[in-house]
């Protein structure tokens, strides 16, 4: 419900219990309900917190974050060698260079209002966020078309802002791999 700097403060569960018992109130008075049940991660200082927390409320539901859990079942897995990881390496190498190349980004922007009409942002995932891998990918293939056209039309003007020649070849290299693997086909065929 809000956000809490914790930096110089102690990272305890006892400091945890206070922060969460503090936002169990300001949640009670500011929205006029209550707070039944409590969710967060299974880390050492949050873990003790939620004891503290069941303990002083003993009919509150006390659950484990499944986002966290499933977060780090998606992070097993992204370990894994499997076509689909490298569908998403090459999805995040495209996003990447975009967003670290401000022309090639506005001019994808500008091919995204000629083609849908609109321009969508595209976005590196937040790695604690296990959504967000499958967001970010799907993100990519909704513009997958547009990042095609610019290629074919300004391909050489994308490879001149990467650089140096170093630099601008991996950018050939990796762009042109990326424009010919069928994103959608790969990454529809490969997550099943």
């Amino acid at each position: 419900m809000e956000t809490h700097d914790m930096s110089g403060k102690p990272k305890t569960g006892d400091e945890m219990f206070e922060v969460m018992k503090a936002d169990k109130e300001m949640i009670e008075v500011k929205y006029d309900c209550k707070v039944v049940a409590w969710c967060a991660d299974e880390g050492p200082d949050l873990k003790k917190g939620k004891r503290l927390l069941g303990e002083a409320f003993l009919w509150m539901i006390i659950l484990v974050c499944w986002a966290h859990q499933i977060n780090l079942v998606v992070g097993d897995l992204l370990g894994l060698d499997h076509k689909l990881i490298n569908v998403i390496e090459i999805a995040l190498e495209i996003i990447k260079w975009f967003n670290g190349h401000s022309d090639p980004l506005h001019w994808l922007n500008v091919e995204q209002e000629l083609t849908y009409r609109k321009s969508l942002t595209i976005f590196l995932p937040v790695v604690t966020r296990w959504l967000a891998h499958y967001h970010t990918i799907t993100r990519l293939l909704k513009i997958e078309r547009s990042v095609r056209a610019l290629w074919y039309r300004k391909q050489d003007a994308i490879i001149t802002r990467a650089g140096t020649f170093d630099k601008r070849e991996r950018a050939r290299t990796m762009l042109t791999r990326a424009v010919q693997v069928q994103l959608q086909y790969d990454f529809s065929h490969n997550i099943s």
